[in-house]
Order: structure tokens, then C-alpha cells, then sequence
């Protein structure tokens, strides 16, 4: 799981990232990370919310712990004029002070994106094929990429209707770390073979096994939230 849940953030410093940066979404993910310990994995961009290393981008693997799978300074970097002077303005805020501490995704921060890049890995809070829908809300998958690894975590975006009788999980474009995570879903990154590509294969409960995708797409994932009961319940397993 990510360092720290963005709930947890100062967001007036979040808002003071965007308005300063000159590094953002997509420069980090194009030179996103080679996992060294699973190479075919990125590691996701987190930017520092520390005041030592205030707007400092790191590049966090979602499969090991730190201990295992050290967090690195990211090769792409907002400028030193840039950080400083977020870090004036962070420190001028009052009532209260600034809240330093943790890391944020920076694909789950519109502010942190281009403005002239049209293609978001994030849902829109208004798609036109979402209309009508309720709130959003994040469902655990828990992703087996090879028997010898650990099984990976990613927090899924998903969307209830209405009544929150009915939850869509939808496609991995859409989707803010699994978009980086896997390389072929990075569309900032040329693949590192064109030849090789990821899909997931569904586990289904009644079935007690997985639906290989080429007999069903495993996105968009449809699920009933009244029936999640229990953590082991709202897990959306799928293999590489």
C-alpha cells in the first residue's frame, strides 16, 4: 500500500505543489521506475510532504517494503526555485500552521497534472458514461503477478450508484497506480517490449477459481457493495 492515505494530508500544501511545480504527473511517469527485485512492475511517483524534502518527488514500490525495496529519489525532479518557493508559502500559512508530514500519490491530484495533457489515468468527477452515478470509493485488489512473488496490493477507484447498490470498478487506464504500476498501461512510457502484453484474469467466487480473460474482460469489475461483509470479501483478485 502507498506510504501514507492522501485523507491524512495538509491539502493547502497540496493546492501550494500545484500552483508551483514545474514537474508533474507525466514527467514522472515517463521516466517511471523499473522495479529492481520485479522488472515487470514500475514503481509509482509520491511527492514528499515533509519539510525537509517538501515537494520532492520519490518512486515507491507497491510490492515490497521499504526495508526490502528502498523508496529512491525519482530521476525527474521539480526545479530548486520551484520547491523554495513552495516552501515559503507552506511556511507563511497560519491558523493553523502547515501540517507537514507523509507522501501523496501524484496521480490521485488533478493539480498536479499538465494542463495541456488531454489523457488523465484518472476518473473525471463528471464522464459523460458516468452520469447519474453516486460517490466514489476505493476497493482493495490484491493482484498475483507470479507464484514466487508477494501478492500485490493497489487500491482500485470504483463508483456506487445512487442507492450504493451497485459499484463499477472501471478500466485500468482509469485507474492512478495501477496505470503506473504495469508498463503497458503507462501512456507516458514507450513499452519496454511491444510485443508483450498485460491483462488479468478475474478470481470469481462461485466458481472458486479464475475466468482467464480471454473468455471475459476482467474490467470494468461490477460488485454489490452491500455484500462486502469483511476485508476477505472485498478483495478483487486477478492475475497477470
Amino acid at each position: 500500500m502507498l506510504p501514507i492515505p492522501t485523507t491524512q494530508a495538509d491539502w493547502r500544501l497540496v493546492n501550494i505543489l500545484g500552483r508551483n511545480t514545474d514537474c508533474y504527473v507525466e514527467d514522472a511517469w515517463r521516466k517511471s521506475r523499473e522495479c529492481p527485485l520485479c522488472p515487470a512492475l514500475n514503481h509509482v511517483s509520491v511527492i514528499c510532504l515533509e519539510k525537509d524534502h517538501f515537494g520532492q518527488i520519490f518512486d515507491y514500490c507497491m510490492l515490497y517494503d521499504t526495508e526490502v525495496c528502498a523508496m529512491e529519489a525519482s530521476s525527474e525532479q521539480a526545479s530548486e526555485e520551484a520547491r523554495a518557493t513552495a516552501l515559503e508559502q507552506a511556511l507563511e500559512l497560519e491558523n493553523p500552521p502547515a501540517r507537514f508530514g507523509g507522501f501523496l500519490l501524484m496521480a490521485a491530484e488533478e493539480q498536479l497534472y499538465c494542463e495541456r495533457t488531454p489523457q488523465r489515468p484518472l476518473i473525471d468527477p463528471y464522464p459523460e458514461d458516468l452520469v447519474g452515478q453516486g460517490r466514489m470509493v476505493l476497493v482493495e485488489a490484491l493482484i498475483y503477478v507470479h507464484d514466487t512473488l508477494p501478492v500485490l496490493s493497489i487500491p482500485l477507484v470504483g463508483v456506487l450508484d445512487w442507492l450504493q447498490t451497485k459499484g463499477t470498478i472501471p478500466g485500468p487506464s482509469q485507474q492512478p497506480v495501477l496505470a503506473q504500476v504495469f508498463p503497458y498501461f503507462n501512456p507516458y512510457q514507450s513499452p519496454r517490449d511491444p510485443d508483450v502484453w498485460t491483462s488479468f484474469d478475474q478470481y470469481k467466487p462461485t466458481m472458486q477459481s479464475f475466468l482467464p480473460a480471454r473468455i471475459e474482460d476482467a474490467f470494468p469489475i461490477k460488485f454489490d457493495p452491500r455484500r462486502i461483509t469483511a476485508p476477505q470479501s472485498s478483495r478483487s483478485p486477478a492475475s497477470r
